[in-house]
Order: C-alpha cells, then structure tokens, then sequence
C-alpha cells in the first residue's frame, strides 16, 4: 500500500564475493520501528509456511514480549510485526534487527553479545529470528579460518547457531527461527545456491534445542514447484508484491505476508490468540 510506511534498503550486489567480506544487504543503524498507529481494512490471506518443533510447547501469558532479530531482511521482518502489532495491547514488541549483520561475521557485529544485552534489558518471552543472507562467507575460528561453502564451515555455523538458540532459551524465551525464503538466482548465485543447506542447519538445531521452532518461509516466496516468484495472487483478482527489485529483500506485502504467518505460528505454539494481520488489498 503506497505511502503506508518509508524504509531504506541496501541491495546485494550481483556477483559479490562474499566469502571475502559482507556483503551489504540493509543500512547499518537502528532497529526497525513499529510501523503505523493506524491499520487499513485487511482481507484474509491463504498462504501457509511450515514448520517443526521439538516439545509440546507451553501457552505463555499476556501481554507476551516479542524480541525480532536479524539482518536486513529481519528489519523486513520486523517492519511487518510492528505493523502486526502496531494496536495490539496483547503483544509488547521489540524490534532490534540491523542491517549487513549475521552470524559469520564476529569482528563487525557481534550478535551473541548483543543479544545477551537484548535479553537482559526486553525480557522477551519471544525471540524470533530471521538472517542469514550475509552469511555465506568464511570466518575465524579458535581452529582456523573456515572457508565458504565447506564441511568444516557447515560444523562451525551449526555451533553459532546453537549457541545463540541457547543463549535465548536459557533466558527463559521461546525461539522461532524464520528460514531464509527462496531468492532470485540471478541477484545473488552463491547465495541462492547454498539456501537449502543454511536452512537446514537452522532447522536441524532447532530439533536439538527444546523451545526453538523453525518455520519455514519457503511457501510463502515460491511457486507451487518452488521457484523464485516476485509476486503472489491476492483476494478479488488482485496482486501482492511480494519482493524488492533486487530479487532478495521483502516488498511491503511480503513483509506483511511472512509477519501474518510468524503471527500464527506464534498463536499455534503459545496460544496467544492473536489475529494475523494480512496485507491491505493494493
């Protein structure tokens, strides 16, 4: 919907070794706000996304505290959670995801510490996460530097990836770990080619930590034969946009779109009983 809010993206550049540095995927700077105070008539929405869960999770109490995390694509996320729960006094929301950050890259932000601070000053009964795009490079370890992609950089990752599942957990929160949608081969082949092992990796480590549910996002970004789609049908014969031209980040819709899903996994797990919000006919 035109004019509902403004955001900056940084785009991937196509063909960027990103085994050689960041790539620039978002602006680096404050958290994604919460979007606007006042929500237009919503229509219902079909799509579905999946996910896995290890144990029979407990309901959690209202108003539940929302901690969002990630890179730019989680500032997509989390500008469609704020608008989620812009005028939802059963959801405190706090989003904090910054842009050309991830897991891999230690020296230019390290996640593991701020989310240690993010726990202990939200208290989120919630953490939902949602990176990885910049990720696909090598990095430090205390054995070496691993190369991208690898055996020995799938083990290392798999390790960040359960620690910051258990830094939050350990916190008392529950964990809902978005899987990386499906991208545009073309913005960004190495990154589009080495989703499907990423996304298993976050989803074999949420099956080994109690309270951490992976979703998948697949679903909601591709064809019914899995491909790259920019756009999805939408009620009465109209469209969501669902992608930004560069092939990787979210379009207003699809932000809306994968927020109404994370929406309702969150009222599946902990019943919240909280109404998914889908995107304003366009």
């Amino acid at each position: 919907m035109p004019g509902r809010r403004l955001k900056s993206l940084g785009l991937f550049g196509a063909g960027l070794v990103l085994s050689a540095a960041l790539a620039s995927c978002g602006a680096t700077g404050n958290a994604a706000t919460t979007g606007d105070s006042t929500q237009p008539q919503k229509q219902s929405s079909t799509s579905s996304s999946s996910s896995t869960t290890t144990t029979t999770t407990p309901k959690l109490s209202l108003p539940v505290r929302v901690l969002e995390v990630g890179d730019s694509l989680g500032e997509d996320l989390g500008f469609g959670l704020g608008y989620e729960f812009a005028n939802d006094p059963k959801v405190h929301f706090f989003p904090d995801a910054v842009g050309d950050t991830g897991l891999a890259n230690e020296p230019y932000y390290d996640w593991l510490t701020h989310l240690r601070t993010d726990l202990a000053t939200s208290h989120p009964q919630v953490v939902v996460v949602f990176l990885g795009a910049n990720d696909t490079q090598g990095f430090a370890t205390a054995s070496g530097v691993v190369s991208f992609p690898s055996t020995a950089w799938d083990r290392a990752y798999s390790e960040r990836v359960a620690q910051f599942m258990s830094e939050a957990t350990s916190a008392g929160a529950k964990v809902i770990w978005v899987g990386m949608p499906v991208m545009k081969g073309a913005s960004d082949a190495l990154l589009a080619s080495n989703l499907s092992s990423m996304n298993a990796i976050y989803e074999t480590q949420a099956a080994k930590h109690p309270g951490v549910t992976y979703m998948s996002s697949m679903s909601l970004f591709a064809t019914p034969s899995g491909q790259f789609t920019p756009t999805s049908p939408g009620p009465n014969g109209t469209t969501y946009d669902l992608r930004a031209p560069d092939g990787i980040h979210l379009a207003n819709d699809g932000e809306d779109l994968l927020a109404a899903a994370v929406v309702r996994e969150m009222d599946n797990l902990y019943g919240l009983h909280l109404r998914p919000v889908p995107p304003p006919l366009p």
